[in-house]
């Protein structure tokens, strides 16, 4: 990601999370309002996986790496606490679209994420375990409900909810797909159920 892309993703998502209220906004950080701890733990997190791909880039100068691993040092540390404190857990491996929105904390993310995802909380994004590698695949647009749980190397596709509470172990490729259940079960689509 870019320097200007880093940037304009960051204010969107400030605005996603706290609005555009300037009073509403010092509250919340006054007050540590959970919303503000998740926008500050994505906000490192983004910064953070910047200056990591940054540290390694051989097309940059061996002065602007340097200065990127002393970067990196300092927003992952700041990542660390503030996830440790909002109750998300996002691994610098993954790869998460822009405009993602997690309302509550006890959130894991190892895997990719699409643009516009929403997680209700209490998430599970990752492996099967010790020695696996195989992480999910999330569209663009999904809705993952609270304690929904994805694991191993499964492609979900744009646009499908997952029910609260259900496990997904199997990949969905239907766009629109509503998955429910453990183990989790297609039990309709979101284009019918406008219709």
């Amino acid at each position: 990601m870019a320097n200007k892309e880093l940037k304009s993703t960051l204010i969107e998502e400030r605005i996603l999370y706290l609005g555009t209220n300037r009073k509403r906004i010092m509250h919340m950080r006054l007050s540590r309002h959970k919303r503000y701890s998740i926008w500050r733990a994505v906000y490192y997190f983004r910064w953070a996986q910047y200056y990591c791909m940054l540290r390694s880039d051989a097309a940059v100068s061996a002065m602007k790496r340097r200065f990127a691993k002393l970067m990196f040092r300092y927003y992952d540390r700041k990542r660390n606490l503030s996830g440790a404190f909002a109750g998300i857990e996002i691994g610098l491996n993954s790869n998460v679209g822009k405009g993602v929105n997690i309302w509550h904390g006890g959130v894991v993310i190892n895997g990719t994420l699409g643009e516009n995802c929403i997680l209700h909380g209490n998430n599970v994004i990752g492996n099967k375990g010790t020695g696996s590698k195989q992480t999910p695949v999330i569209g663009s647009g999904a809705d993952i409900g609270a304690g929904a749980i994805l694991i191993g190397g499964i492609r979900i596709a744009d646009g499908c909810v997952i029910g609260a509470g259900a496990v997904v172990t199997k990949s969905c490729e239907t766009p629109g797909e509503i998955l429910a259940g453990v183990p989790a079960k297609s039990i309709g689509n979101t284009a019918e159920r406008k219709n």
